[in-house]
């Protein structure tokens, strides 16, 4: 079957609507939070196809920097049996970031002999205000999304395995996916490609 533009709309909206994903946002809420994000991103897949192996990918980070306290992470992945064990990564992140205030563009605003401090190392930060992230990156989780979909569906069956895969803890310093690459590093299986996506669509 087609993307749809309209269904891509559709899941934007839905990821918004958790009204922040940050990787240390509640996790005992069904309807705000990223606990309740992943959990609707893991079902989304397994809807799409039963050809999809959807799992969660997860690791207990430590605190440290802008994880300030011990957390449990989750990737959600959903895996496209291919002919070879050999794999082709289709990525994005789903986690969300406030940083008050004038945000990213009052950091990158600040003059060197001012610098911006790290918003995120804040004592005093809410880690469940508001951060819906349609563009950044809800945009780019509902295209990986859509791209399970489509491709799990299609009848084709691909030389290689595909992996999709949207990971947290981006916000925080490419958290997720560096806690899965580690626990790759001691398997062997071989990844040839990683395609990642990160704010698509925009309006410009």
């Amino acid at each position: 079957s087609a993307a749809s533009e309209t269904r891509h709309r559709d899941l934007v909206n839905a990821l918004a609507a958790f009204a922040t994903r940050n990787t240390l946002s509640t996790t005992t809420s069904q309807m705000r939070g990223i606990g309740a994000a992943r959990q609707w991103i893991f079902d989304e897949l397994q809807r799409s196809s039963p050809r999809l192996q959807v799992s969660f990918d997860t690791h207990k980070v430590a605190k440290d920097g802008r994880i300030t306290r011990d957390v449990e992470l989750r990737n959600v992945l959903a895996v496209l049996p291919g002919k070879s064990a050999r794999r082709i990564y289709l990525t994005a992140h789903y986690d969300t970031v406030n940083i008050g205030g004038t945000g990213q563009i009052g950091a990158n605003t600040r003059t060197a002999s001012q610098p911006a401090p790290d918003a995120q190392l804040r004592a005093d930060q809410d880690y469940d205000v508001d951060a819906p992230g349609a563009n950044d990156n809800g945009s780019a989780t509902a295209l990986t999304i859509e791209l399970a979909r489509v491709l799990a569906t299609s009848g084709v069956e691909f030389d290689a395995t595909i992996v999709f895969a949207l990971w947290a803890g981006e916000e925080q310093g490419l958290v997720g996916s560096r806690a899965h690459v580690q626990q790759l590093a001691t398997d062997p299986v071989i990844v040839e490609a990683n395609i990642n996506n990160d704010i698509v669509g925009n309006s410009r």
